[in-house]
């Protein structure tokens, strides 16, 4: 599913075990589209994962989009009521492969570096009808802290991250 760009951040302060640093991340949801679109129109999204923190966090390298662990993008029309979306957002996110080296499976953000994808989505598979929208995202990670790796591994049981919020109207 794609959404249109109206910008928001939480940030999530994170403690590494036994350490007082804090590092913070930040999920960053744009569109490239104008913000009217056409039904049957498409939207191109980028959705990254910022470290605006002072110390390096791993990710787990997938970020596909599903409920089970990744990208949930959510729409809610001008009254604030979630629309729900014409198919199921719903990536399997593979476990890490036994064959593939640490450094294949996991992705370790130092300050200021940027990680992310773009994909490019269906309107009508967002909305069913013309109006105001606003979509977000929600990032959490799919693996649990025991299938980790690297430095203050981002895992299941840490707090999600949400994105900014983008805005957008469907002729």
């Amino acid at each position: 599913l794609r959404r249109i760009v109206t910008c928001g951040v939480l940030m999530l302060s994170m403690a590494s075990v036994g350490q007082t640093q804090q590092s913070e991340l930040r999920l960053q949801l744009k569109a490239q589209e104008h913000q009217t679109l056409s039904l049957n129109g498409s939207l191109q999204l980028t959705i990254s994962i910022e470290n605006v923190g002072d110390s390096p966090v791993t990710l787990y390298n997938k970020l596909l989009r599903g409920h089970a662990g990744g990208v949930i993008l959510r729409v809610t029309d001008d009254a604030g009521k979630e629309v729900v979306p014409g198919g199921l957002d719903d990536d399997l996110v593979p476990p890490p492969e036994a064959s593939a080296s640490a450094n294949e499976r996991f992705v370790t953000l130092y300050p200021d570096h940027i990680w992310g994808r773009t994909e490019r989505v269906l309107v009508s598979e967002l909305v069913k009808k013309p109006g105001v929208y606003h979509l977000t995202c929600t990032y959490i990670s799919p693996l649990p802290k025991s299938l980790g790796h690297g430095p203050n591994f981002w895992s299941r049981e840490r707090p999600a991250l949400e994105s900014n919020q983008l805005d957008f109207t469907v002729q």
